[in-house]
């Protein structure tokens, strides 16, 4: 991943949606909506950014390689991450 990649810049919600939270009477209601919004958003910019193509094989018949996992793990291992942190702030 790139150096963008690995520090993209931080979500934000739509004007449409901050204003129906901010309309919301239970602001502490509103504020867990807002936390879960941009951990969403968050993991959303950062799948967003995977390029999967790049780890494509042509060759289907080849004996199996192990450098094609060890050069993904980083991606999938950002890719959980990204997902974990969304899911805790669901679970706060």
């Amino acid at each position: 991943m790139s150096a963008a990649a690995e520090n993209p810049p931080p979500a934000s919600l739509t004007p449409r949606l901050e204003e129906i939270l901010q309309s919301l009477p239970d602001r502490a209601f509103a504020a867990r909506l807002r936390a879960v919004y941009l951990a969403a958003a968050q993991a959303i910019l950062r799948l967003s950014d995977l390029d999967l193509v790049k780890y494509e094989t042509p060759v289907v018949d080849a004996s199996p390689d192990l450098s094609l996992w060890e050069e993904m793990a980083p991606v999938i291992r950002d890719t959980v991450m990204d997902v974990n942190a969304l899911l805790n702030v669901i679970r706060e």
